[in-house]
């Protein structure tokens, strides 16, 4: 035992023991003798994991992790008149596109009824900046604007410093690189990664480039949460185009278990649209 906590906090009377092993009555330039030490293995429990639904609270009350006291006052302050605010970050018609963004971009996957973060999210997170891992950056902000609506700054000059920093980053980034692996598979077409993105109204997910904005429109079906690779197509020599007399195609129709044959020039006009 270190300390005795135990003895009144209005004044240190006791016994001579208990004034002994109170580390409150000891002095800067004072030292003491342990005299005896036990040591106890025990066992923390990580915090729950989060869900939709415990995520999304979370981020109306992201100021219990402002590190700074007086940010995380500012930031409780602003949502002080705001239903179900208590210093949040975003807002309540912004916060489920930032959720599925980060889905989409390989950051959070499903398990089970639970989020969790991705390697790639972690890799991620651990090159950021601290202002970038903390919610104080929000709370600095805020106190910006009251500043600019109370007329003691303007605008521009904080449009301007914020434009700074962010150049001032993405020069560190472009200079010094991240340190993130990617394991993600590659588009068989462009070679860039591909990323898993889930269908619209389903549950259900697909893969697609992320050269998309690029050019490249490779997509192919998800199966157990990893791409299914298309197959080549095969062009017959034996059935011929009736047109052009090149190779027709096998298709699967929209029944199940029926087909169809096409040109291979066709498929890829289709595609291209």
């Amino acid at each position: 035992m270190l300390y005795k906590n135990d003895v009144g906090n209005e004044d240190l009377e006791g016994d001579e023991n208990d004034l002994a092993l109170d580390l409150r009555v000891l002095k800067a330039g004072q030292g003491g003798d342990c005299t005896d030490a036990t040591a106890n293995q025990m066992e923390t429990k990580p915090r729950p994991l989060y869900t939709i639904a415990t995520l999304l609270s979370d981020l109306t009350r992201v100021a219990q992790y402002v590190r700074d006291d007086r940010l995380r006052k500012l930031l409780v302050e602003k949502d002080k008149d705001k239903d179900g605010e208590h210093g949040g970050i975003g807002t309540p018609a912004t916060r489920d596109t930032i959720i599925a963004t980060l889905f989409e971009r390989g950051y959070l996957a499903e398990k089970g009824k639970n989020i969790i973060s991705t390697p790639t999210a972690r890799e991620f997170y651990d090159t950021l900046p601290d202002p970038a891992k903390y919610p104080d950056m929000t709370a600095l902000w805020h106190e910006q604007q009251k500043a600019i609506q109370a007329g003691e700054r303007d605008a521009v000059s904080f449009v301007a410093e914020l434009m700074e920093y962010i150049s001032s980053e993405v020069a560190g980034v472009k200079q010094n690189g991240v340190g993130i692996k990617m394991n993600a598979p590659l588009c068989p077409d462009c070679g860039k990664p591909l990323r898993r993105i889930k269908k619209k109204e389903k549950n259900e997910f697909f893969w697609g480039c992320t050269g998309f904005a690029d050019g490249c429109k490779y997509a192919c079906e998800d199966k157990a949460g990893k791409p299914v690779a298309k197959q080549a197509l095969l062009v017959s020599e034996l059935h011929k185009c009736r047109s052009c007399g090149k190779g027709l195609s096998r298709r699967t129709g929209k029944k199940k278990g029926t087909f169809y044959r096409t040109r291979v020039e066709l498929i890829a006009a289709i595609s291209a649209t």
